[in-house]
């Protein structure tokens, strides 16, 4: 309970710094949003008038602690832009963006890792090349690259999805993950291409050490060997990875959602950066952060269950 406390605590304090260095920012960045939204030609009354309506001539922690107030009560403000409520524009993009990520998600440890341990147990050396050049080249792939040419083949060519015509989540989910799917296999493929690398290099690493020897000297069989003592301590570097991956998953998404038209909160966020609407942006950062966050918590948790040892901070042996 102890450790729970202290993760929760640590979760809510960066979520914290996270928040108000996102608000800093905004200050720092220039461009009024007020003449923003008024155009070069508004009079500078007119402008103060708009700064006033919208809490700018406020001092800066006085506007921060105001935001921070109502994002802890759900209330995340006014968009500046659209002068809707915050809340309203993202709550079908969360959905979206999150459907997304977990899509990607699951494709990246679907292939990556069946595909580290078998190419774990290779060692023809034709093999291994083979092995390393396809690494390479599934890792070189930029994902909006290839978000392009699946677009062209399965959009264009073949008809499978009509490109920047996504349905609705709601309305018809089966139609929105067989659109997401493209866009989730394009963030997936170098993802499970590093993922299946990973694995294989901890397994590699693991097999050669002398407990798996006494182990099959004992009796047990190289697989028993692998799946009693090897995945034990060769996965949790790989869990900490797709910890990692599923953070940038969310938060790296922002260009593929533009190349397939995807509703997200990429879009929300680049047009909110653009019209310095820092209500609407620094929500969705820090949404994304806590995504962020709760991810490695996630994958400290895992990395707790398989190995209990890491508890007291143990090496592995």
């Amino acid at each position: 309970m102890k450790t729970v406390f202290k993760k929760a605590a640590a979760l809510a304090l960066t979520l914290l710094l996270a928040s108000f260095l996102v608000f800093l920012a905004f200050q720092l960045i220039d461009g009024d949003p007020a003449r923003t939204m008024l155009g070069a030609e508004a009079t500078e009354a007119r402008v103060t008038e708009l700064q006033a309506e919208l809490g700018l001539d406020k001092p800066f922690l006085t506007r921060y602690f105001g935001w921070l107030g109502g994002f802890v009560t759900g209330d995340f403000g006014v968009s500046f832009s659209s002068r809707e409520q915050v809340g309203a524009i993202l709550a079908p993009k969360i959905g979206v963006t999150v459907t997304m990520s977990l899509l990607s998600f699951a494709l990246i440890v679907l292939f990556g890792v069946p595909a580290g341990l078998f190419s774990a147990r290779l060692r023809h050396p034709a093999a291994v090349a083979a092995q390393t050049f396809f690494d390479q080249l599934f890792m070189a792939v930029p994902p909006f690259v290839l978000g392009v040419g699946l677009s062209w083949v399965f959009g264009i060519l073949l008809k499978v999805f009509t490109p920047l015509e996504f349905p609705s989540l709601t309305a018809d989910p089966a139609g929105a993950l067989r659109y997401l799917f493209f866009p989730a296999l394009s963030l997936a493929v170098p993802r499970a291409a590093m993922t299946a690398r990973m694995l294989r290099a901890s397994v590699r690493e693991e097999l050669n050490k002398d407990y798996v020897l006494a182990s099959m000297a004992r009796g047990a069989s190289p697989r028993q060997a692998e799946v009693r003592h090897v995945l034990k301590n060769a996965l949790p570097p790989t869990v900490s990875f797709l910890a990692q991956t599923v953070a940038e998953l969310v938060g790296g998404g922002v260009i593929v959602e533009q190349v397939f038209g995807v509703p997200g909160l990429g879009g929300v966020l680049v047009d909110a950066i653009g019209k310095r609407d820092y209500p609407v942006a620094c929500t969705v950062i820090v949404i994304l952060a806590f995504f962020v966050i709760l991810s490695h918590a996630a994958a400290d948790a895992v990395n707790l269950a398989a190995d209990p040892r890491r508890r007291g901070g143990e090496a592995r042996v």
